[in-house]
């Protein structure tokens, strides 16, 4: 037998008990661009593994859901204007 959740349709839940995906944290950046190291190349090569790293933790944080560790990263690297 399907469950409340599984049976009603989208965008038809109360906002109280839509899923959301809050700010963890916040912080003001003085400059737009990160301050790279000065072997740019090096930083550059290590990015794709990084990538894979952090979003395997996340991963592993959020039970295995790898869509939502891939929100959840665009999300931590996001900046508002």
């Amino acid at each position: 037998m399907l469950n409340r959740m599984e049976t009603a349709q989208p965008g038809s839940q109360p906002h109280s008990q839509a899923p959301r995906l809050h700010a963890i944290l916040a912080r003001r950046q003085t400059s737009p661009l990160p301050v790279l190291s000065p072997d740019a190349a090096a930083v550059a090569a290590a990015l794709p593994a990084l990538r894979l790293t952090a979003l395997e933790l996340l991963g592993t944080a959020l039970g295995g859901d790898m869509l939502a560790a891939e929100y959840l990263l665009l999300q931590l690297m996001s900046r508002c204007a």
